[in-house]
């Protein structure tokens, strides 16, 4: 499963990824198998925000660290014309 990159990037209703979710409620440990699995780490859902946005906007400073460590763009600006950073 880990190696179907199709699915592992597939969106939501909102256009939000697994890695996005991962990002946002902490999960360290499935990011890191996402990232692994390469995902599209810059991927942005319907409002302009990457996992990088959302692990930013709540806190989670380990799954930040991991986004930049794999190159995620800090950046990026979404609908509201913010950075996660």
């Amino acid at each position: 499963i880990l190696q179907d990159a199709v699915w592992l990037n597939r969106r939501d209703i909102l256009g939000r990824t697994m890695l996005h979710d991962a990002a946002e409620f902490g999960h360290s440990s499935v990011m890191e198998l996402l990232l692994k699995a390469r995902v599209i780490v810059d991927v942005k859902d319907s409002r302009g925000d990457t996992p990088l946005h959302h692990a930013a906007r709540h806190g989670r400073l380990k799954e930040v660290s991991m986004l930049l460590k794999e190159h995620a763009t800090p950046w990026i600006l979404n609908v509201e014309r913010k950075s996660p950073l």
